[in-house]
């Protein structure tokens, strides 16, 4: 029997301008794929786009839907009312957000050292970003150069040392920011901080080349950029949800182990966790229209097909890697997160190549 009904993948964006009405790369996107027929009533439709509710929707015979968005905060309340639909008609949820959750070891103690944070923990940065942060809804201007700057200030030991995060645009200045990597070789200057540059899943996710979460900008990758605005808001989401008594966010809330059992109550209906599109970047590649696009709905049918055709693999992807060691465990669970599927790459692909060549259930 599969954990979940309905599997929802979000590709997020730290854009500070809002996307155009015509869908293009670089914005957010989510998909919403039903493992019932019914699960998700108006997205059974057919292979074709069109506009609903001021979002751009590409509906599918199969009953998934991918959808645009223009705002982070518009992507944030269609989500929380898709997610409270699915709750109230008896529905469980896996909902996936391609940002990191956590932070390599060692950055939350800093922090707590430097009386930025109460407790050495994911949540408790994720309750200091959530107030941190601040975003024009509409436009989706934000300050999060200047709340990494924040960051870095509290954590250099003098007025010319520089802290872990770095990358603006070029045109502009903020305190404590440097618009360069100043640890690039060509610099010479060496990371002295006492925590990495990578968390361990990063270290882990084979086939891909993760960023480091202390790039804000430069180039294509803004993934440190992605997480302050994507942990801002994921904060607030949960909150908005915690009248459902149904979400948890894995592995913080509930450690690395499947949080949701067949047919019990008392489990989430709920359950957001970290994914990296790339790791299946062998099947949406070539695929038509927007990547991004592509990305979401591929990941939202693998992950339903796991959990339906796959059951005990998919069931291991929360456990995470057997050889993590208890106190590697406890920093995943405390600190860095993990993305969802990394250790289990090989496996994942075997199940899905066979679903390509045989059933074409993520075609």
């Amino acid at each position: 029997m599969p954990l979940f009904d309905t599997y929802v993948m979000v590709d997020w964006s730290a854009s500070s301008r809002r996307a155009p009405a015509k869908p293009k790369e670089a914005a957010i996107w989510w998909a919403a794929h039903p493992l019932r027929s019914d699960a998700a009533p108006g997205f059974r439709a057919l292979d074709t786009e069109k506009q609903r509710d001021g979002h751009t929707c590409v509906f599918y015979r199969d009953g998934g839907v991918q959808i645009y968005e223009r705002t982070r905060a518009g992507a944030i309340e269609s989500i929380r009312k898709f997610l409270v639909h699915e709750t109230e008609n008896d529905r469980r949820v896996l909902v996936g957000f391609d940002f990191a959750f956590g932070y390599p070891e060692g950055f939350f103690p800093t922090l707590r050292e430097a009386d930025v944070i109460e407790e050495p923990t994911a949540r408790a940065f994720w309750n200091w970003v959530s107030e941190a942060v601040t975003e024009n809804d509409k436009t989706n201007a934000n300050n999060r150069f200047e709340v990494a700057g924040r960051l870095n200030r509290a954590l250099r030991s003098g007025p010319t040392d520089h802290g872990p995060f770095w990358g603006h645009p070029k045109s502009s200045r903020f305190p404590g920011l440097t618009w360069y990597n100043p640890y690039a070789q060509e610099r010479g200057r060496d990371w002295s901080f006492g925590f990495p540059k990578h968390r361990m899943t990063e270290r882990r996710a084979m086939g891909a080349t993760p960023s480091t979460l202390w790039q804000l900008y430069w180039g294509p990758s803004v993934v440190g950029s992605q997480a302050l605005m994507g942990l801002h808001h994921v904060h607030h989401l949960r909150s908005r949800l915690e009248h459902l008594e149904s979400a948890v966010v894995w592995p913080f809330d509930e450690g690395m182990q499947c949080p949701v059992v067949e047919a019990s109550e008392s489990h989430p209906r709920i359950v957001i966790a970290e994914i990296y599109p790339s790791l299946l970047k062998k099947y949406y590649r070539g695929e038509p229209g927007v990547t991004d696009s592509a990305q979401v709905s591929v990941n939202a049918r693998a992950f339903a097909h796991l959990d339906q055709h796959h059951s005990t693999l998919f069931r291991s992807l929360f456990q995470g890697p057997d050889d993590l060691t208890e106190p590697e465990r406890r920093i995943v669970m405390d600190e860095e997160g993990w993305i969802l599927g990394v250790g289990f790459e090989t496996e994942i692909s075997n199940a899905l190549d066979g679903a390509w060549q045989s059933e074409r259930a993520i075609e």
